[in-house]
C-alpha cells in the first residue's frame, strides 16, 4: 500500500494507539523478526509516550483491531 500523504493541519493528524495495551503491543512486536524496535524496548517507550491533549484536536484509533482494519478506519477519518 505504501505511505500515504497526510494533511498538515493539527485536526487531521493521526495518533495511534488510543490505549497502551502493553499486552498486544508486546505480542505483535514479538511477531516481527528483523525490526530494531523489538520488544525489549517496549516498557521504555510506552513510559514517554504523551497522550495527546483533548484541546490538541489529534484523532486517536483503538489499536486492538487487525493492522488493515487500523489502517482503514485512519483513512477513513482522513477522508481517504
Amino acid at each position: 500500500m505504501g505511505r500515504l500523504p497526510l494533511p498538515t493541519t493539527p485536526s487531521a493528524t493521526p495518533h495511534a494507539p488510543e490505549t497502551s495495551d502493553e499486552v498486544l503491543l508486546r505480542k505483535r512486536l514479538k511477531k516481527r523478526r528483523g525490526h530494531f524496535a523489538g520488544a525489549a524496548l517496549l516498557a521504555s517507550q510506552l513510559a514517554t509516550l504523551e497522550k495527546p491533549a483533548p484541546d490538541e484536536g489529534i484523532a486517536s484509533f483503538a489499536i486492538d483491531a487487525s493492522p488493515e482494519a487500523i489502517v482503514g478506519a485512519m483513512r477513513e477519518h482522513l477522508g481517504l
